[in-house]
């Protein structure tokens, strides 16, 4: 029996082509990006009482980063900028990082789906700084 996914794929791939098409992005080489991804302590708030059921906030510890605001707003810039991920700044008030949306209406897919691209735009920033 053809799962929904298998039956979806070509139309899918139909509006991909298109979107591609009117954005003059055919001739654009895809490459698989092969991620690995890493927690480190500090990353994650410490007090379970302030944590978010709906959000996730990283803040970024690299010894490598000089500003870590100016650093946390290029990298979210950066994912605004390829349409992987929007407003994803942490807000005015919070410590220098990002914020990303887990509540009940996005997909772990598209969480999971996020994250090679959130190594990309860290170590393509961290690049940057040199």
């Amino acid at each position: 029996k053809p799962s929904e996914s298998s039956k979806e794929a070509p139309y899918i791939q139909r509006n991909i082509d298109a979107t591609r098409d009117a954005y003059g992005l055919s001739g654009v080489e895809v490459k698989d990006y092969q991620a690995t991804l890493t927690t480190n302590a500090g990353q994650l708030a410490n007090d379970a009482a302030t944590r978010s059921n709906t959000s996730v906030c990283l803040k970024f510890t690299d010894d490598r980063i000089k500003d870590g605001v100016a650093f946390a707003k290029a990298v979210a810039k950066r994912l605004d900028v390829e349409n992987v991920a929007y407003d994803i700044g942490a807000y005015r008030d919070a410590p220098a990082g990002l914020r990303i949306w887990c509540g009940g209406t996005v997909e772990t897919a598209d969480i999971v789906a996020m994250l090679p691209w959130l190594e990309w735009a860290f170590d393509a920033e961290i690049n940057a700084q040199s």
